[in-house]
Parts: structure tokens; C-alpha cells; sequence
């Protein structure tokens, strides 16, 4: 009996060692591995997971992913009004356009939120005012001038917070229509309006270099590459297909939730206006009104400025000298444009006016945004100077 046991046991032990050397292989039902717990991501973070990403945050959080321009549209903002314009860098063609200038339409803008799309309305200025006070006119001309839808934008997602939608703007950045094209119609290839110019964006040979926002807005950074053709008085065909390149810094800007007090133009000062058509009252003839296009300088003491004296602006316009400019020059550049103030005090307002050089060392100064107001230094065939602008 034991000599059967032994050999039952040489047996067993010979099997087990012909059996591969693997921790289950004794036993032939094998343990299921755990399943490893997959990374649930929300869309939120789907959008840049694994992705290069440039961020910026100010008026709002901005992302350049890839080609494509990720803004965080916050909900808060709906139904406020923005405007859309475009400041040239540099360019491969002065006569269209000088660097440093603001060009093009300014359009304005007012973001809707329909379904799971946001989509961005143009109130056009062409519309007329109403100065009779008459609430049925105003109806009438709100119902006949209703902004058009002139982009929309899927909603991809919303922020952890939930406070902002997330949408992809680059639709709006990298447009080519009339509206949003950088170079203004009174440059010196235009020749007095003589010549007009048709601008094709090639969208192809286009490409987005970067993106920065600031407390009033949000920029994209572009090389935009056009056709031109030029026309001589809206017959002749004088070029075609001229290739045009320029740097532009395209701005979404957030406007005052109250808007300025607009002012009457008078035709005996060389102002710039803005004409508009007036509807005056029921039953009588529409006229023609222009005002003032003009700077926003309000009093810091409304008081003090009502007793007729000299008060100091809410805001002061402060103007660069470009560095560009030969230093010799900037005194008498500052001396020049600081003499308006004498101008200004004639109504009631000091130190209206202000010229500085450019900051150095300071990486958030932005000379190509608009809420920086700069005196250029560069090359342009036109007879007058021009300034980058702010509101």
C-alpha cells in the first residue's frame, strides 16, 4: 500500500514539474484580471486633453488649440454689445493700409445664446434714430432694423463653474468679408476714391499666430494673406489678383453698458460726423442729422465742473510715441500734442491730454491694441498722419 502511495506521489510531482511555470498553470481556472478604470473626461476637458495649448485670460479666457480658437464666452456678457476690429502689425503693402492703424468697418456686436448655439448679432449703424419720443415709431423701427445673425457658434462645452460657454471663434477671427477686413477705404492706393479695392482672403495660405486678452478684450494674432484687385472709378480694371500680406491683431472689445450722450455736429468745425436719418414724429418728413464722432472725456467732479471749474477727466487720453520715432523728435511731438489741452480747458476740463514713451521692459504693454493709443512712426504715401485709436 505504501509503495502505491509513493508512486501515486512520484506521478503528481512529475506532472507539476512538466506543467508550464506560470503562477495560475496550476490551477486551470484563471482569476479575471481587474478591469482598469477608465478616465471619464468631460467635454470640458476633452477639448484640450493631450492638445498644445496657448492660453490668455482677461474679458475673457481665450485658447489657441491647434487651428482652432477656443473662447470662453461667459454667460453674463449675453445680450451685451461688442465691438469687432482689426489693428494692423505690419504689412507687405503700405498703400493699402500703415501699420499701426486701425482699419476697416468697426462692427458692432451682440452675442445670443438660441438652442445650443451662440450666435452673434450686427446691429448696423445705418439704422435711425428717434428723437420724438414717440414709443410706436420706436417699435416700428425696432421691428424693420432687427441685427442680423452675422456668425453662430456651436456650444462644444461649458466651464467647470458652469459661468461661460465654451465656443469656437475661429469663424469670426479668420473672416474675409467686408466687414471685418483690416484695411480702410481712404488709403493712398484708393487715390482720393478714385480706385477701389476688392479684398479676397486666401484662407489657405492664412494662419493664426497667437492670442493675448486684456481687462477690455480679447486678441488674436494673424498673418492674412489677400488678392487684390484694383478698379479706377468702378469701370476700369487697372490690377488683379495683387498679393497682398499682412500682421493683424483682430479685437473683440467689450462697449460701455451705458453709451455716451451723442452730440450735434456743427458744419462750422472740421469734424468728423456720422450721418443719420431722424424720424422726427408721425405724419412728418424724415430729416437728416449728423453728430459728433468724439472722444468720451467726462468730469471726475460733476459738482465742481457745474460751478465752472476746471476739473480733471474721468479718463485721461494718454498717447505713446512710437519707438520708431527719432528721439530728437519726441519732445516736440509731446509738446505738440499735449497743446490741445489749452483747447480743453476752454470747456472746462485740465490735463485732458497726456504723451509718453513707450514702457520698456513691461511684457503686458500691447501698442497694437485698441485701448492703447499710440503716435505711429511709418511709412505711408497719404498726406496726413494717422494714430491708433482708442474709444
Amino acid at each position: 500500500m505504501r509503495n502505491r502511495y509513493s508512486k501515486i506521489l512520484c506521478l503528481l510531482l512529475l506532472f507539476m514539474c512538466c506543467l508550464p511555470q506560470d503562477g495560475n498553470a496550476i490551477w486551470p481556472f484563471k482569476k479575471k484580471k481587474k478591469e482598469e478604470k477608465k478616465e471619464v473626461l468631460t467635454p470640458y476637458q476633452k477639448l484640450f486633453k493631450n492638445k498644445k495649448v496657448q492660453t490668455a485670460h482677461g474679458l475673457m479666457t481665450i485658447h489657441k488649440v491647434e487651428d482652432k480658437i477656443y473662447v470662453e464666452f461667459p454667460v453674463a456678457m449675453l445680450g451685451r454689445e461688442l465691438l469687432f476690429t482689426s489693428s494692423i502689425e505690419n504689412t507687405s503693402d503700405g498703400g493699402e493700409g500703415a501699420p499701426g492703424q486701425l482699419g476697416g468697418t468697426d462692427v458692432r456686436l451682440r452675442f445670443e445664446m438660441i438652442d445650443s448655439t451662440v450666435v452673434a448679432r450686427m446691429p448696423l449703424l445705418s439704422k435711425p434714430v428717434n428723437t420724438s419720443g414717440d414709443s410706436d415709431i420706436a417699435r416700428a423701427l425696432n421691428n424693420s432694423h432687427n441685427p442680423g445673425i452675422f456668425k453662430s457658434f456651436k456650444v462644444l462645452a461649458c466651464t467647470p463653474d458652469s459661468s461661460a460657454l465654451v465656443v469656437n471663434m475661429k469663424s469670426l477671427f479668420l473672416e474675409g468679408s467686408a466687414f471685418t477686413k483690416p484695411f480702410p477705404s481712404t488709403s493712398a492706393n484708393g487715390y482720393y476714391g478714385f480706385v477701389s479695392r476688392d479684398h479676397s482672403l486666401e484662407s489657405d495660405k492664412s494662419s493664426i499666430l497667437g492670442v493675448s486678452a486684456s481687462g477690455d478684450n480679447i486678441t488674436v494674432r494673424e498673418e492674412l494673406a489677400y488678392k487684390v484687385n484694383h478698379t479706377l472709378m468702378g469701370a476700369y480694371s487697372m490690377y488683379e489678383n495683387v498679393p497682398l500680406t499682412a500682421v493683424v491683431n483682430k479685437m473683440l472689445c467689450v462697449l460701455p453698458e451705458e453709451p455716451m450722450t451723442p452730440r450735434l455736429a456743427d458744419s462750422r468745425l472740421g469734424l468728423t460726423t456720422q450721418l443719420k436719418s431722424d424720424f422726427v414724429g408721425a405724419g412728418q418728413e424724415v430729416k437728416n442729422i449728423r453728430y459728433v464722432k468724439r472722444w468720451r472725456i467726462e468730469p471726475s467732479d460733476s459738482a465742481a465742473y457745474r460751478r465752472g471749474e476746471l476739473v480733471e477727466p474721468k479718463k485721461q487720453l494718454v498717447f505713446y510715441i512710437d519707438s520708431l520715432l527719432p528721439v530728437k523728435w519726441h519732445p516736440y511731438v509731446k509738446a505738440g500734442a499735449e497743446s490741445w489741452n489749452k483747447a480743453f480747458e476752454k470747456i472746462g476740463f485740465k490735463n485732458v491730454i497726456c504723451v509718453k514713451e513707450f514702457p520698456e521692459n513691461d511684457t503686458l504693454f500691447n501698442a497694437h491694441s485698441l485701448d492703447c493709443m499710440t503716435i505711429r512712426y511709418s511709412a505711408s504715401m497719404d498726406e496726413y498722419c494717422t494714430n491708433n485709436s482708442s474709444l
